[in-house]
């Protein structure tokens, strides 16, 4: 069925003939068709809807922000942040910034993109929580003129423009205003959304593939790619097989098994990028399904601490990644190196000790069965993983396997996608498999590790609750020196084990040799692809097609 969607013999290339049933045009200097393996379909790609990552990375190439971090990733201060829509900004006061918009800026339907449009998208960011969350200590935004916003903010702080411009990719008044926010993904926006990117919305085909093509009246340049297709397919090994059998061009976060069947191929190369995710085991502190008791075994401290002290990390992480990740201890992405502390020993493994912290908690073997239990009750515990992931069933396994040798029975449940989310928003299960990609700054911690989102869909699910973690993220958002900050947040986060914190990992990224790329963006891998080209003499067939 996917062939036969993806392949249009009649203009040589890739899905163009069926787009708005135009012909294919032939040209010279084209620039090629990018087609990218991806694990999941994209339902909505309207910022503050159902934004899993495929859907964020989509959103990426459709909207733009008033302005984009730089190359350090740098979240303080005002240097290091790069013009998009806003061609400018000065600082009025310690808490007033204003933005000049830059009057080229289009919607793709042709209308201008005006202040109002920055306004709305502030109010209408109130109806989102975790927007909400994120823009707190933004007091007001009004439009002064067509082109000109300022911002004002509740209190100085170091990420004022951060706050300004990274939470908030604008959205078009002139066609959202209208439509409530609960009802925009079954509106004809949400289906066919229109933004003001290097890239336009062409179409959909539901799990199978997304269209994207190039704006041409794009302020800031026509991009040089003149299609782009995100191709779903949901196994890794699905993703793998279609880049070698040439039928896409690029996936990212490839495990380190099929790294390993890509080396030697002279047809791609393999980019590691540092990378904003973790991977870690959530450890559910409320009973399944009822966040109104504690859990029966893991609400107890010393056997989540037990829990990972009998891992051998180190091991785990280079059967799962290769060379290709980190170890640490605690939500610390590869891009937050600098807050750990020098010489901290990211990763501990102590046998003996996570046996005398269950023997002290009160498990031990009573029965002979050989596995522990406490007043009747087996330590017994389940461990749900998404199938699609190649990375967590294969850590799943391995913790299973270390924890029988203790005496702990560990059922590995593997799930389908929407069933594995389900069960983790309602908070049913004892541990969950999470991959999470963190914001550039650590204050994105409170979506995650906060009193405030405890039992929260989609952001703290495993119901963890320290009131001096609060305290401390409180303090760092007004502190001149957020590092010893965040580390004492740290210490807390290790001493209450609320997770086995398993990775730091690269995205490692595919990409066939024709392309001409630019350096990969940490936080938003495809952000760049307006830059990218066809090396000139290597483009396939389906370069040189293009549909109108």
């Amino acid at each position: 069925m996917l062939r036969s969607v993806l392949r249009i013999t009649a203009c040589a290339g890739l899905l163009v003939a069926s787009v708005s049933g135009s012909a294919c045009a032939q040209r010279e200097g084209v620039n090629g068709v990018l087609v990218i393996a991806t694990g999941a379909d994209v339902s909505t790609p309207v910022p503050g809807v159902d934004q899993n990552q495929t859907n964020w990375q989509v959103t990426n190439l459709l909207f733009l922000r008033l302005a984009e971090l730089g190359p350090t990733l740098s979240t303080v201060g005002d240097k290091d942040f790069v013009p998009m829509l806003a061609r400018s900004w000065k600082r009025r006061d310690s808490v007033t910034v204003v933005f000049e918009l830059d009057p080229r800026a289009l919607w793709h339907d042709g209308t201008p993109v005006t202040s109002r449009d920055v306004v709305f998208t502030f109010e209408r960011s109130h109806q989102i929580p975790d927007l909400a969350t994120a823009t707190q200590r933004i007091a007001s935004v009004t439009a002064d003129g067509p082109t000109r916003v300022v911002f004002r903010f509740r209190h100085g702080y170091a990420e004022q423009l951060y706050d300004a411009t990274y939470h908030l990719m604008i959205l078009p008044e002139h066609l959202l205003a209208g439509i409530p926010q609960d009802s925009i993904a079954a509106s004809e926006f949400g289906k066919h959304p229109v933004g003001s990117g290097p890239f336009r919305w062409v179409r959909r085909v539901p799990d199978q593939v997304i269209e994207l093509a190039a704006f041409d009246k794009f302020f800031l340049g026509k991009p040089k790619m003149d299609r782009i297709y995100f191709r779903v397919a949901r196994a890794p090994d699905a993703r793998l097989n279609l880049l070698l059998s040439g039928d896409a061009d690029v996936t990212e976060l490839l495990s380190w098994a099929a790294v390993q069947r890509l080396q030697g191929n002279q047809e791609f190369s393999i980019i590691p990028v540092t990378s904003p995710a973790i991977t870690y085991a959530l450890f559910n502190q409320k009973a399944p399904g009822d966040r109104t008791r504690p859990h029966p075994i893991l609400s107890d401290a010393r056997v989540r601490r037990a829990l990972v002290l009998a891992l051998d990390r180190p091991a785990m992480l280079r059967a799962v990644y290769g060379p290709y990740a980190v170890g640490n201890d605690g939500p610390v992405p590869q891009i937050f190196a600098w807050v750990e502390e020098p010489g901290h020993n990211a990763v501990r493994t102590d046998t003996a000790a996570a046996r005398r912290l269950l023997a002290d908690a009160g498990w031990t073997d009573h029965n002979g069965d050989g596995i522990l239990d406490k007043d009747g009750m087996p330590l017994e515990l389940t461990i749900n993983s998404p199938n699609a992931s190649p990375q967590r069933p294969m850590f799943a396994q391995q913790m299973q396997e270390r924890w029988r040798q203790l005496g702990i029975k560990a059922n590995v449940q593997l799930l389908d996608g929407p069933i594995w989310v389900q069960r983790r928003n309602a908070g049913q299960f004892d541990i969950d498999m999470s991959n999470a990609q963190l914001d550039p700054t650590p204050s994105g911690w409170r979506n995650s590790w906060s009193c405030a989102t405890a039992g929260k869909p989609a952001q703290n699910v495993g119901s963890y609750c320290d009131p001096a973690i609060d305290s401390l993220l409180q303090a760092a958002y007004t502190s001149r020196d957020v590092v010893p900050v965040y580390r004492r947040i740290l210490a807390h986060i290790r001493e209450d084990a609320p997770a086995v914190f398993l990775s730091a990992p690269a995205n490692v990224v595919a990409v066939h040799r024709r392309f001409a790329t630019r350096p990969l963006r940490s936080d938003m891998i495809w952000l760049g692809l307006r830059d990218w080209s066809v090396t000139p003499g290597l483009q396939l067939p389906r370069d040189r097609a293009r549909g109108n």
